[in-house]
């Protein structure tokens, strides 16, 4: 992906958890039972400046895998 961040910022999306991954184990079974599955995920952009220097950032997210879907 490509961003462009200003002096206002920049702003993209992007999938941290595969669409694949929830249907295989350990998530796919978290259908059928109340556990919850509580990550970290430490996440790292690279890439440069206008100058043409390396640059990078890392965050960290916290995600919680259950059913959390509306039982209606």
């Amino acid at each position: 992906m490509t961003v462009t961040v200003t002096g206002d910022g920049g702003s993209a999306g992007f999938q941290l958890v595969r669409t694949s991954a929830k249907q295989e184990a350990p998530l796919r079974p978290l259908v059928n039972n109340p556990d919850i599955i509580s990550t970290i995920a430490d996440v790292t952009f690279y890439g440069r400046d206008q100058a043409g220097n390396d640059v990078s950032v890392t965050g960290s997210i916290g995600i919680d895998f259950g059913n959390f879907g509306d039982p209606q």
